[in-house]
């Protein structure tokens, strides 16, 4: 029996629903309703493979996970969107489901990390014998600073250098035209994102920040592709050199009311020329009076750098 759809029928509020479906497994795309206690809901559905669609499931209405994939011996997907916020109970959940690898278990001790509605003192024990973990800073998060018992795993280095960045970038493009800059890109999959910054550059060493975008992933994380852009655009002020707050003295006449405004003037407009003359870091102008290079940097819910997209070149349209 496959599961290829949910639909709006599927509300599961008891334990036990699929219990013993041992020839069961579930293709869906879409989320099932679940509510109340979903303890031992696939116990020894021998064939639950499951897809990576599980991790966008709703738990928030849920109050208990324990058994949840009791005995289900093929199972092996990452949880890693699931929120616990409602949890009490997770003891026991992947207790014999013995497929499960390093690389799911660590996404999924990572997701619920780096969750701030994530709920303290949980045991997570009964675990497949053998099962290891690569995320030790989220294994340490967890048990650590949330006061989680996790039993019977091990650190494995070798998992470490496989997981994946918490973000996968691809299709980085950027072109500019008319005084502008469009900056494209995808993601492959997020997990605990905040937003990107977009840096530019004229040399590829030296970057300055052209741009913030926040994360369109629920909670930060996604499994999904996610298209972004952003456009990078000089201010007239910026063309000319002249800052914000001194245009707007300027045009209000603050600054030529008395006599002492005007030699204050003299002095502002005298430090802001010789400054603009001595500093290092580049303008937008600067920047984009020519060919750039372009990166995006991903920054993570703790306010950490994690991810860089590749360096890409950009041509000036002439």
């Amino acid at each position: 029996m496959d599961i290829t759809q949910w639909g709006d029928i599927y509300t599961f509020k008891n334990q036990q629903a699929f219990s013993g479906c041992q020839n069961m497994d579930i293709t869906a795309a879409d989320s099932p309703k679940l509510s109340g206690t979903t303890a031992q809901l696939f116990k020894y559905c021998d064939n639950l493979v499951g897809t990576a669609s599980f991790t966008n499931w709703d738990l928030t209405s849920v109050t208990a996970v324990n058994g949840m994939f009791l005995g289900a011996k093929k199972f092996n997907q990452s949880l890693a969107g699931w929120n616990l916020k409602n949890i009490t109970n997770v003891n026991g959940m992947f207790d014999g489901a013995v497929a499960l690898t390093c690389l799911n278990f660590s996404l999924t001790l990572r997701g619920w990390a780096n969750n701030p509605e994530t709920p303290n003192t949980l045991v997570l024990g009964n675990l497949p014998a053998g099962l290891t973990f690569g995320d030790q800073a989220a294994y340490d998060k967890l048990t650590v600073d949330k006061g989680w018992t996790i039993n019977g795993v091990t650190y494995d280095g070798t998992c470490a250098g496989s997981l994946p960045l918490p973000v996968t970038f691809t299709d980085l493009t950027a072109s500019i035209s008319n005084g502008e800059m469009l900056v494209k890109w995808k993601t492959v999959s997020e997990h605990n994102n905040d937003k990107f910054i977009i840096y530019a550059s004229n040399d590829g060493k030296n970057w300055t920040d052209v741009g913030t975008v926040k994360t369109k992933a629920a909670n930060g994380n996604s499994s999904e592709v996610l298209e972004y852009e952003h456009t990078v655009m000089m201010s007239d002020l910026k063309k000319a050199g002249i800052p914000v707050v001194i245009a707007l003295m300027l045009a209000s006449g603050l600054l030529f009311n008395h006599r002492k405004h005007l030699f204050f003037c003299i002095a502002l407009l005298t430090g802001v020329f010789f400054a603009g003359c001595n500093k290092n870091d580049l303008t937008l102008e600067e920047i984009m009076s020519g060919d750039v290079y372009v990166k995006v940097t991903q920054i993570d819910k703790d306010g950490k750098t994690t991810s860089d997209s590749n360096v890409i070149y950009v041509k000036k349209e002439k």
